[in-house]
C-alpha cells in the first residue's frame, strides 16, 4: 500500500489504474491519480481544526490568490453532510474523540476526489456503532464508483463488507477469490498455514488472593471521584469506548500528570512524586495506546528501543558504562522469544510492521519485571498470532505475580484476560464484576452510555 500510495518504489512489478502502468514517485503523484489513503496512525496535525487539516495543501484560494477560510468551510460542511458524518470541524483535531478523528482523516481524502481509497486497520479504534457507519459509508463509496481496499485482520468484517479478499503472508500473496466463496474457518487456515494459535488462556492462572493488601489503590481520584483497588496477580480489565477517559487514567499512572483531586496509593503510602523515572523504579510500566508518539523512536534500532528507560542498569549497563554487548544478547534474546519480524536487532523500529512494533514495546515494559503492568489498547490492529502471543505473555507474567490493569474496547478481548472487569463511561467507573459473573447487559448499558455522549 506504500507503493501504491507514492511512499515506497517498487523494485520489480507493476501498479496499472484504468489499464494504464503508473510509477509514483511521490505521494502528490498518487493523489493526483485518484488514490487516497487513510493509514492505521492518523497523519493529521493535531493543533489544526478540521476543516484546516482537510483542506491541507488544497486550499480553495480568492480572486486574488488569498486562503478563503468561507469557502473552506463551506466545502468540508457540505462533503461532511453528504457523508451524514458528525464532525466538530471548529475544535482542534487533537482534542477530537479518535472515531472523530478518523471521519476527519476520510474527510480528507475523499476531499481531494478520491476514486481508490485505501484504508489500513480502520476499525481498530471503533466502537461497534462507528463500525456500521463505516460500512454504511463504504457501500455508499463503492455504489458511487469508488474503488475500496480494506486491509484488516478481523475475519468477519471481510465477510461483512467485501466483494473479493486477498490472503497475503510473510510478504507473500496466497490467493485472491470472491468472499462469498469462503468460511471464516478456511481463512483463518490459510492465514496460520503451518502456525497454530497459543492455547486458550483460561484455567493455567491461579486466583489472586481477595484478601492480600492492595498493591496500587486509586481514591476518589479525578472529576469523576473514581476508586479502585488491584492486587498482586490480578488483571483488572476496564472496558468503555474510548475518549470516556482512558488516556488520562493512564499517563497518570506513567507519571506524566498527578491527579488534581483524590489520593493514589502505592503499597498502601500516597504517591507524593509523580513522573516516569519515579513510577518505573515503583515497578510500574505502561504500554500506551500511541506506540508511535510514546513508545518508540521509529529511527532507532530494535536493540535501542529494547532498552530504552533502563540503559543505566544491567545488561544494558556495566557501571557507568554503556554494555553494547549486554544490549545485543538481551535483545537478541528477546527478539527469539516474542517473535519479532525482521529478527535483526540492528533493523530501525520503523520499518517493523505494527504487530512487531508492539512486540518490540511489549518485551521491553516485561524486561525489568514490573509489579505492575498498565496497558492500554495492547493487542490493537494486531492479527490473530499476534494478538494471541501478547495476550499469553501478559497472562504469564500476571501468574507470577505481576498485577495488570488493561484497558480496552475490546470487550471480547477483556472477558478472555481479565479476573474482574469494569467500564469506564463519562469518567464513571462501573461496579466490578468478577470473571464468569460478567452481566453482558449491564456492561453494555455502561458503554452505550459514554457511546451516546458522541
Amino acid at each position: 500500500m506504500s507503493i501504491l500510495s507514492g511512499l515506497l518504489l517498487p523494485d520489480s512489478g507493476t501498479v496499472s489504474i484504468g489499464g494504464r502502468d503508473v510509477r509514483f514517485r511521490h505521494p502528490r503523484e498518487a493523489i493526483a491519480a485518484g488514490i487516497g489513503m487513510v493509514h492505521q496512525h492518523f497523519a493529521l496535525i493535531p493543533t489544526l481544526n478540521a476543516v484546516e487539516n482537510v483542506v491541507l495543501g488544497r486550499e480553495p484560494r480568492s480572486a486574488l490568490g488569498f486562503l478563503d477560510g468561507r469557502s473552506a468551510r463551506s466545502q468540508v460542511a457540505a462533503l461532511a453532510e453528504r457523508l451524514r458524518f458528525r464532525v466538530e470541524l471548529e475544535r482542534p483535531v487533537g482534542e477530537l474523540p479518535v472515531g472523530m478523528r478518523q471521519k476527519v482523516e476520510l474527510l480528507r481524502v475523499l476531499y481531494r476526489g478520491t476514486q481508490t481509497l485505501i484504508l489500513d486497520e480502520p476499525t481498530g479504534v471503533l466502537s461497534d456503532r462507528e463500525i456500521a457507519e463505516l460500512f454504511d459509508l463504504l457501500r455508499t463509496l463503492r455504489q458511487e464508483g469508488c474503488a475500496v481496499i480494506l486491509i484488516t485482520h478481523k475475519l468477519q468484517e471481510v465477510r461483512a463488507v467485501a466483494d473479493e479478499v486477498v490472503l497475503m503472508r510473510a510478504g507473500r500473496t496466497l490467493s485472491q477469490t470472491g468472499t462469498e466463496e469462503l468460511s471464516i474457518e478456511a481463512l483463518s487456515a490459510q492465514l496460520l498455514g503451518d502456525r497454530t494459535l497459543p492455547q486458550a488462556l483460561t484455567s493455567e492462572k491461579p486466583i489472586h488472593d481477595r484478601s492480600a493488601p492492595p498493591l496500587l489503590e486509586l481514591v476518589e481520584v479525578g472529576a469523576g471521584a473514581l476508586s479502585l483497588q488491584l492486587r498482586a496477580g490480578e488483571i483488572l480489565g476496564i472496558a468503555g469506548i474510548e475518549g470516556n477517559g482512558q488516556s488520562a487514567w493512564v499517563q497518570l499512572l506513567a507519571g506524566l500528570h498527578r491527579p488534581t483531586t483524590g489520593e493514589i496509593r502505592w503499597r498502601g503510602e500516597p504517591i507524593a512524586d509523580f513522573s516516569p523515572r519515579a513510577m518505573q523504579r515503583r515497578g510500574i510500566q505502561v504500554v500506551h495506546a500511541d506506540r508511535h508518539a510514546r513508545g518508540l523512536l521509529g529511527s532507532m534500532s530494535v536493540e535501542e528501543n529494547l532498552s530504552l528507560g533502563m540503559e543505566d542498569r544491567p545488561p544494558f549497563a556495566w557501571g557507568p558504562w554503556l554494555d553494547r554487548a549486554g544490549r545485543r544478547a538481551a535483545a537478541t534474546q528477546s527478539i527469539a522469544h516474542y517473535e519479532i519480524r525482521p529478527a535483526s536487532p540492528v533493523a530501525a523500529t520503523s520499518q517493523l510492521s505494527g504487530g512487531n512494533q508492539q512486540k518490540v514495546v511489549l518485551a521491553r515494559a516485561l524486561a525489568s519485571r514490573p509489579q505492575l503492568l498498565v496497558a492500554e489498547q495492547p493487542t490493537r490492529g494486531l492479527d490473530l498470532v499476534a494478538t494471541a502471543q501478547l495476550r499469553q505473555a501478559i497472562r504469564a507474567a500476571s501468574a507470577e505475580g505481576m498485577a495488570v490493569l488493561w484497558f480496552s474496547s475490546d470487550l471480547d478481548e477483556l472477558l478472555a484476560v481479565s479476573d474482574q472487569l469494569r467500564v469506564l463511561s463519562q469518567g464513571r467507573l462501573s461496579p466490578p464484576m468478577a470473571r464468569g459473573a460478567v452481566d453482558l447487559q449491564t456492561v453494555g448499558r455502561w458503554m452505550m452510555a459514554g457511546d451516546e455522549t458522541r
